[in-house]
């Protein structure tokens, strides 16, 4: 035999490359002979895959690409497909082509970020597979951020012709977004212009201030508020009023309401103790009531009211807190709308109360909340999550969320969850109450923010306690102008009328142990009826006690559905301080123009509720607004009268 055979393995583990072979050959009586042979080991057909190298950064709302290429090996000739995972919400991935054929090595990864995207960090894995040959992966990261954008909104603007008012326009910024915003106003009434500084805004806020002529057309306007950074434009609308000015005659006070709900069927004023006289309004989303007033005087006004009936208000005022109480109706009672949201974090016993401004609303469980009664305008929204202990007879909040300069269309957002990043755990401490004399109090604690009319009820509690705990915001989130106000009223005499109760308000920013004394029992006045003709009246007659000082109110119902209502104030100022007791009389407008005689009180004993109150600290008389430390006394009295 001079032949043979020589067979080379290889492992998996032998590396692609050249290698020499030795044969050695050796016989007995010959020389040993060798050769060298050369053995190429060839790599097994397969593919190798390269991704991003660094993480890709990517906006929501946007898109970005990058190449995916790969590698043959071995002579591997098929078809290789691309793939993806780990994609977050919202984004999506296309390749381009999607399938590498022949000699096309890359393709175009392409990911796309809806608006609403969830943003994050991610990781995602790109996968090459092809019919005989093993998949390759590659990994990578992915970083979302939110899509710069930003949003305004307007607060409401009243002005007088000849004067001006402002309005503050809200800018907020979403997404990291810092670059300036130019604003503009739109269209307005013939003789008002508007002024805006800054005109480009790189911080959050703005002031437009309107400037109205002393011919300028009055009442209700809106306009649109319009900002423009480099491709975004955003607007919001503004509401405003021009009311009739102070000059020619016109009248130095522009009694106003807001909310439509509350308009006035009849208004009339009084000089000093002189004759009544009706005034008409002007405006139609509002109603504004122009007169003048030159030292003490009164208003007087008819409004439907819940019952069916009619409710008839008169107050007598000093010119300084006639020329206040004009603006204060539509603080208390502000155009309004109704917003719906969602609640989360709400276990089986608790309840969510959710306050946006004045309006306000709750739930139970999980799910859906309505807030109605909430300011057309930029104010506040304040949510607290509680649960009422039978026990106790206390409803304890545990948590809260604090949301400032909101101004919802219709929808708040996002989701209230109470177990969220914006959620906060309350804070409390001890109030003591002296010279109760063994009532129990009924106390109500309120947070106050410091953006006009925005105040929340946060638990309300009857606490036969005495130091009662009080919950409240912890002093890191309050801010200036702020206050914590806590309301105690204890009550004598049992349920209905022939009651008397006693109450105190206290307002503070910071929420920490204090002691607050109630004043004394309320004295009844001397109640006399002065016949039903041209309708039933009556007149009312008491001291004024040093702790209740500053205003009296009497008010008359009736125990019938549908009936008429009257409540009369008294201040001490239109009084006289050195007056040592009041008179209020219902008085006869049967001569005054457009009253209805059907609005009185009618037959049968009318219900009567006597509130005098007191401020000792803390108010402002001119903005109608408390300040630190603001303290005031409250007394009331119910009782029966006949005909």
């Amino acid at each position: 035999v001079t032949t043979a055979s020589l067979a080379v393995t290889t492992t998996t583990a032998t590396a692609p490359g050249a290698y020499t072979l030795t044969v050695n050959g050796t016989g007995t009586g010959v020389a040993a002979q060798s050769t060298a042979i050369t053995v190429t080991v060839a790599a097994p057909p397969g593919i190798t895959l390269q991704g991003p190298a660094v993480t890709v950064a990517l906006t929501a709302g946007a898109s970005t690409s990058t190449p995916v290429s790969i590698t043959r090996l071995g002579g591997y000739a098929g078809d290789v497909t691309l793939a993806i995972s780990g994609l977050p919400a919202g984004v999506t991935a296309t390749f381009a082509p999607a399938t590498l054929t022949g000699a096309t090595l890359t393709s175009t990864l392409t990911l796309t970020a809806a608006g609403n995207a969830t943003v994050g960090s991610s990781t995602l894995t790109i996968t090459a597979s092809g019919t005989g040959v093993t998949s390759q992966s590659s990994t990578f990261g992915l970083s979302l951020a939110a899509a710069q954008d930003f949003s305004l909104s307007a607060s409401a603007v009243t002005l007088a012709q000849g004067t001006t008012g402002t309005s503050t326009v809200t800018i907020t910024r979403t997404g990291g977004f810092t670059g300036a915003v130019n604003l503009a106003v739109g269209a307005l009434p013939s003789g008002v212009t508007a002024t805006i500084s800054p005109t480009s805004v790189t911080g959050t806020t703005a002031t437009i201030t309107f400037t109205a002529t002393a011919g300028a057309t009055t009442g209700d306007f809106n306009t649109t508020v319009t900002g423009t950074a480099a491709a975004l434009t955003r607007s919001a609308t503004l509401n405003g009023t021009v009311t009739p000015g102070s000059g020619g005659g016109t009248g130095n006070v522009n009694w106003t309401f807001c909310d439509s709900e509350d308009f006035p069927l009849w208004f009339a004023v009084q000089q000093g103790s002189g004759a009544w006289n009706r005034i008409t309004s002007t405006g139609t989303t509002t109603r504004v009531y122009n007169f003048s007033m030159s030292g003490n005087g009164a208003v007087a006004y008819a409004q439907n009211i819940g019952s069916g009936g009619v409710g008839v208000t008169v107050q007598y005022l000093s010119q300084a807190e006639l020329e206040y109480g004009a603006t204060a109706e539509c603080v208390s009672n502000p155009a309004k709308k109704t917003l719906t949201g969602t609640v989360a974090g709400v276990s089986a016993g608790q309840t969510a109360t959710v306050m946006v401004g004045s309006g306000s609303g709750s739930a139970s469980a999980n799910g859906p909340v309505t807030v109605t009664g909430v300011p057309t305008s930029t104010t506040d929204l304040f949510a607290t999550r509680s649960a009422f202990n039978l026990t106790t007879f206390t409803l304890a909040p545990d948590r809260a969320i604090l949301r400032r300069n909101v101004n919802f269309a219709s929808v708040i957002s996002p989701t209230l969850d109470f177990s969220g990043g914006d959620s906060f755990a309350m804070a409390s401490a001890p109030y003591t109450f002296t010279n109760l004399n063994g009532e129990a109090a009924t106390v109500t604690s309120l947070f106050l923010t410091a953006n006009g009319t925005a105040g929340s009820v946060v638990s309300s509690l009857n606490s036969t306690a005495n130091p009662a705990t009080v919950f409240g915001v912890p002093s890191s989130l309050t801010q200036a102008g702020d206050l914590h106000g806590v309301l105690a009223v204890a009550i004598t005499g049992g349920t209905g009328q022939n009651t008397s109760s006693r109450g105190i308000t206290q307002y503070n920013r910071e929420l920490t142990a204090r002691t607050v004394d109630f004043g004394p029992a309320l004295t009844n006045p001397t109640l006399t009826s002065l016949g039903s003709t041209p309708y039933v009246r009556f007149s009312a007659t008491g001291p004024w006690q040093a702790e209740y000082g500053n205003s009296v109110g009497v008010g008359y119902t009736k125990a019938v559905t549908g009936g008429n209502a009257w409540t009369l104030t008294v201040s001490r100022n239109y009084a006289g301080m050195s007056a040592s007791t009041y008179s209020l009389v219902i008085p006869d407008f049967s001569g005054v123009s457009g009253f209805n005689t059907a609005w009185g009180l009618g037959a049968g004993t009318a219900n009567v509720a006597i509130t005098a109150s007191g401020v000792v600290s803390g108010f402002s008389t001119t903005s109608g607004t408390w300040s630190e430390g603001g303290f005031f006394r409250f007394g009331s009295r119910t009782t029966t009268i006949a005909p």
